[in-house]
């Protein structure tokens, strides 16, 4: 039986964060050989929770010292010698551990590393204090691992030190059921009006207005909007568009929107800011043709546009993307079974699990020669 200790603060009070909320998904990597033990210390929890309200805080912003103590303890979190008894494999996301013993333990640290316009930075030269601190870290792992391709190459075209180290692994969707080849021929073949599905909480991030534009100028065309259902699910409150037949919901728990999803045609998100973005990979496998923000890792995504359409986020592009889906019904297919198929291939649960799954078989190897 391998032991795995996985850093979820189970008792966070951020659990709407995903880079908190996501390293509940480790269980879905438990089996009868292998074991996934959280990190239930409330003191561990206490001090991360509390470090992260503070740096939040723009009025201690204003003192250097203690803005960097801040940010220091929000992204690093103690691990007592008491919770690790039995542990063959640490793995730790977003978190950075503090041990406060002396045994050995094979650390796997799931990572990222986003684009610079998504941190907020013009060049490479300005994340270089934040390569520096990346460093730290990843000299004191085993195994980085990056759910994405294009963040892998752009870590190690700035600093190929760890470049042995730091590999690709999918995000884990325990949830995501993916509908089956046949379920989207159907879906295609037996419409009557084509479902355009919007997701996002944040509609003015997401590209709810650029969207709500295009719909707008769909709606001069009767041939064209009387094709389509357009379905929105945001908190944004916002101006109907006239001439469309609409449904809205408020945000809603995941599992209601991927209903939604695999009755919907077309997926559209035109994204203005997303460092990742689970909701495209869930709309992969609920088989829709995908309307995606030019940018990555949605580019690596959909393969530059060859299982989904990449657009910039204007309103014309937009348009041109929908006008070409809503009347080219097998276009919208193709790009949906394409689609399918990389999700399938690459970021399936199963696929993911049988490639941590080896990963840390590798490190609880690298354990028994440590003790």
């Amino acid at each position: 039986m391998v032991n795995v200790f996985v850093n979820y603060h189970k008792f966070s009070k951020f659990q709407s964060s995903s880079d908190i909320s996501y390293a509940k998904y480790f269980k879905g990597l438990e089996n009868e050989n292998l074991q996934i033990v959280y990190n239930e210390s409330r003191l561990s929890c206490f001090v991360a929770d509390l470090s992260i309200t503070l740096s939040r805080s723009r009025r201690l912003h204003r003192y250097g010292f203690l803005k960097k103590l801040l940010f220091f303890w929000s992204r690093h979190t103690i691990i007592f010698p008491w919770q690790l008894k039995n542990i063959d494999v640490v793995i730790t996301h977003w978190f950075f551990p503090i041990f406060l013993f002396k045994k050995r333990l094979p650390l796997l640290f799931s990572s990222a590393f986003v684009s610079n316009e998504y941190a907020g930075a013009t060049s490479d030269e300005e994340r270089m204090s934040d390569v520096k601190l990346r460093k730290e870290w990843y000299a004191k792992s085993d195994v980085v691992s990056f759910c994405a391709q294009s963040w892998i190459k752009h870590f190690n075209s700035i600093d190929n030190t760890f470049k042995d180290k730091i590999i690709f692994l999918p995000r884990l969707l325990p949830n995501t059921n993916p509908v089956s080849v046949e379920e989207v021929e159907q879906k295609f073949n037996n419409r009557e009006k084509i479902n355009v599905l919007f997701v996002g909480r944040d509609g003015k991030r997401k590209g709810l207005d650029e969207f709500l534009e295009a719909l707008t100028e769909i709606a001069f065309f009767p041939e064209l909007a009387n094709k389509i259902l357009v379905t929105i699910v945001t908190a944004t409150k916002f101006d109907r568009p006239k001439n469309i037949e609409m449904e809205i919901y408020p945000p809603l728990e995941n599992r209601k929107v991927v209903e939604l999803m695999h009755k919907a045609h077309i997926f559209c998100l035109p994204t203005h800011r997303d460092s990742y973005g689970l909701v495209f990979i869930e709309a992969m496998s609920s088989g829709c043709a995908v309307i995606a923000d030019k940018r990555n890792p949605r580019t690596e995504f959909f393969e530059d546009g060859e299982c989904g359409v990449l657009v910039k986020n204007n309103k014309d592009e937009i348009l041109r993307a929908l006008k070409r889906l809503v009347e080219d019904s097998e276009l919208s297919k193709s790009l949906a079974l394409k689609a399918l198929k990389r999700f399938n291939s690459i970021y399936s649960f199963e696929k993911a699990k049988q490639d941590y799954l080896q990963v840390i078989n590798n490190l609880s190897n690298t354990s028994k020669k440590l003790e």
